[in-house]
């Protein structure tokens, strides 16, 4: 574990290629465990329900809304969902524990919490969460929740302190992501607060890669609702004990959407670790409002209503679960509901360069179409370039491949793969059409020289280059 990613240390010899040709690799077990660490989340979710609400029914309404919302679809289908699972699982737990009356000494609950940092960095945002839970919905004063609280706050610093002595990550340091500052980041950041909000709500346009948000238009529904979100967060700190008791409808509300937009807060990119949007972020703060969701129809909506919710949910979900069983059905909705997202288009377009099933002309038009499709939401992708001429390269169109090659060349001059396609693409070239490929070659040397000691490795370019 300590010599994952997960820890941002990098390992020094490359890894041995995992698994061996002769392997074959069956998802299912790891498909059922995320489903029982979702059934295991789901029981948890109940237990803190009947702690935080005081109400059974509403408890359960709200964790079978929890369950079967398909927000939380990423989660469980998707291998790598299985960190937010072992996480929420552990920080359920040691919530409800929060909501027990204080003990003097209470190993368990920091325990929980350590457990649940070690399943994935993000559980640190549960200190601030635990102590607005003993502050504000308990009724402690700030000293006695403060006091209850210090254990998990300790932790908390020195996970920090040993999470940041390890060094920025690979992608940190190649800056993958890296938003203006300023205004443009704040609304960027609101944006993306909002888009969270946005989606669980209303989740009818969910997509598995939300990368191309930074270049979008803003969208100002999602930043009006990110600006809501931290008027509620301000307002528990303005803690109106008449008109937002814990004991209220109001005060509930303002309480669960509080606790959303704390854990939400460190990938909204209103605090500058330049995470990206995902939905499975949302895996553990969607809880406290689907049991405020809950206990609201327990208490007004007929039974009909509930039930209807719930079964829209789940039909929701198996239909979003369903697209995540393959690549070209879950990149392609992606496309379709998010047009700015040119991740998906460079997903796709690899989806269908890699479908054996299609014939060669059917899979090389479908992957241009992608590509092209990526292509208009972001022209400064070079690897859409990179991508569009290696499925030209493939198709045996190496004078087709030459452009976008030289174009994701211009975009990134350094990128290996691209230098080694751009000369395997001349080569080839060259042994139909000498006089084209030299052309080219001769403008490529002008363009980067450093690009000639890749091609006098080749025996053909190197040919060209002696005569």
């Amino acid at each position: 574990m300590v010599d994952g990613i997960f820890w941002r240390i990098e390992p020094e010899p490359p890894p041995p290629p995992f698994p061996p040709p002769e392997t074959i690799l069956i998802p299912a077990g790891y498909h059922l465990g995320n489903v029982l660490l979702h059934a295991a989340c789901v029981l948890a979710a109940f237990v803190l329900g009947r702690r935080l609400l005081g109400d059974p029914h509403a408890a359960l309404l709200g964790a079978l809304l929890f369950a079967v919302h398909p927000v939380h679809a990423e989660n469980v289908a998707y291998i790598k969902g299985r960190t937010d699972l072992l996480a929420a699982f552990f920080l359920f737990l040691a919530w409800a524990r929060l909501c027990r009356p204080a003990r003097r000494f209470d190993v368990l609950t920091p325990l929980l919490f350590l457990a649940a940092l070690l399943s994935r960095e993000g559980s640190v945002i549960f200190f601030p969460v635990a102590f607005l839970t003993r502050w504000w919905h308990a009724g402690d004063g700030f000293r006695e929740a403060f006091r209850r609280t210090l254990p998990l706050g300790a932790l908390a610093v020195l996970f920090l302190a040993f999470y940041a002595s390890l060094g920025p990550p690979a992608a940190y340091r190649e800056g993958s992501f890296t938003p203006e500052g300023g205004w443009p980041a704040l609304l960027l950041g609101l944006e993306c607060l909002g888009t969270y909000i946005r989606l669980l709500c209303w989740p009818f346009s969910l997509t598995a890669d939300y990368i191309g948000l930074e270049t979008a238009p803003r969208d100002l529904v999602s930043v009006g609702l990110g600006v809501l979100a931290l008027a509620v967060l301000c307002l528990i700190f303005v803690r109106l004990r008449r008109f937002l008791a814990p004991g209220r409808a109001m005060g509930r509300f303002v309480f669960a959407f509080a606790c959303l937009a704390l854990t939400l807060l460190p990938v909204s990119n209103l605090i500058p670790i330049k995470a990206l949007l995902a939905e499975r972020y949302l895996y553990f703060g969607s809880l406290p409002v689907l049991l405020w969701i809950g206990a609201w129809l327990a208490k007004r909506a007929p039974r009909a209503s509930a039930c209807a919710l719930v079964l829209v949910l789940a039909v929701l979900s198996a239909a979003r679960t369903l697209e995540w069983r393959a690549e070209k059905p879950l990149w392609g909705s992606c496309v379709r509901s998010l047009p700015w997202a040119w991740r998906a288009g460079l997903n796709l377009c690899n989806a269908h360069a890699e479908d054996s099933s299609l014939p060669a002309t059917v899979r090389t038009r479908r992957a241009l179409a992608a590509a092209d499709l990526g292509l208009r939401a972001n022209p400064a992708a070079s690897e859409l370039w990179h991508e569009k001429g290696y499925v030209l390269l493939l198709a045996g169109r190496p004078g087709d491949a030459l452009p976008p090659l030289r174009k994701a060349h211009s975009l990134a001059p350094r990128d290996p793969q691209t230098r080694f396609l751009l000369i395997r693409s001349l080569a080839l070239l060259a042994s139909v059409q000498p006089a084209e490929a030299r052309k080219a070659l001769r403008d490529l040397l002008q363009a980067d020289p450093s690009m000639q000691n890749e091609a006098v490795r080749d025996p053909v370019l190197r040919e060209i280059l002696l005569r």
